[in-house]
């Protein structure tokens, strides 16, 4: 299997059949920190994705390195349970 490293990705929500792009995610491997930009449409009619650091406003928002090693919570937790489920 090849692998090729993502450092930066479009990060969407589907509920229902109801497709919101929520931002851009982006890894630094220097820093071993994911760093989160919401999308404008998403901030313009946000949800609460993500009560942990992840606050909806504009800018962009570094992942703290604790409690997930630096990745976004909401994005950890995604990934955990994908994993679990299979």
């Amino acid at each position: 299997m090849n692998f090729k490293p993502v450092r930066k990705m479009t990060v969407a929500l589907n509920v229902e059949g109801d497709h919101r792009e929520l931002g851009t995610l982006a890894w630094s491997s220097e820093e071993r920190r994911a760093y989160f930009e919401y999308a404008p449409s998403f901030l313009a009619n946000p949800l609460l994705v993500s009560p942990f650091n992840l606050w909806a406003k504009s800018g962009v928002i570094p992942a703290p390195h604790e409690p997930f090693d630096g990745r976004v919570a909401l994005v950890q937790r995604a990934y955990s349970f994908d994993h679990e489920n299979k």
